[in-house]
């Protein structure tokens, strides 16, 4: 990620947190309209959701380099409850449905 990617992502955070906390019906239908690379972090998102996975495991499911990953939860996780530890990143989902969103907001 450049510094112009790092900012446009900053930007998007708040919104990309909102979606998340969207029913999941309303999600389907924006999903067309979101860029591809805020639908990249949205999937990222999906990932850590499910279970605590290292950035190595993540960048390869996301075909992506460690360093954004990294970058990615880090902008995330001043909007988001997502508990970064040594290399793995997990973020506790606690609404019930579609258990892939992280949808969970104190």
């Amino acid at each position: 990620m450049n510094q112009d990617q790092i900012e446009r992502l900053t930007e998007k955070a708040e919104a990309i947190a909102y979606f998340l906390g969207l029913d999941p019906e309303e999600q389907d239908k924006l999903w067309p309209l979101i860029p591809k690379g805020i639908r990249s972090t949205i999937a990222l998102l999906d990932e850590i959701a499910e279970g605590p996975k290292s950035y190595e495991e993540l960048a390869a499911i996301l075909d992506c380099h460690q360093t954004t990953i990294s970058q990615k939860l880090n902008i995330m996780g001043k909007f988001m409850p997502i508990e970064l530890e040594n290399d793995t990143a997990y973020a506790p989902s606690k609404h019930g449905g579609r258990p892939r969103r992280v949808a969970k907001f104190e």
